[in-house]
């Protein structure tokens, strides 16, 4: 069992807890915009395959830093 940060609550209360295989759609979306982010901080380019909903969101990201 990988055991990760957001697991320690529900481990805390059961030693026997094992969580769900994989990733959500969301952790999945949010990994994909900090690799976005990361690339465009050291190239100042973003990739032409973003919706405009991640695309602002990578901008706002970058914009704060």
């Amino acid at each position: 069992m990988k055991i990760r940060h957001s697991s320690l609550p529900k481990l805390a209360l059961c030693g026997q807890y094992e969580g769900t295989q994989g990733n959500s759609s969301a952790a999945s979306r949010g990994t994909m915009l900090d690799g976005v982010f990361r690339d465009a901080w050291m190239t100042g380019q973003l990739p032409d395959n973003l919706s405009a909903e991640d695309e602002a969101a990578v901008r706002w990201a970058l914009s704060q830093c």
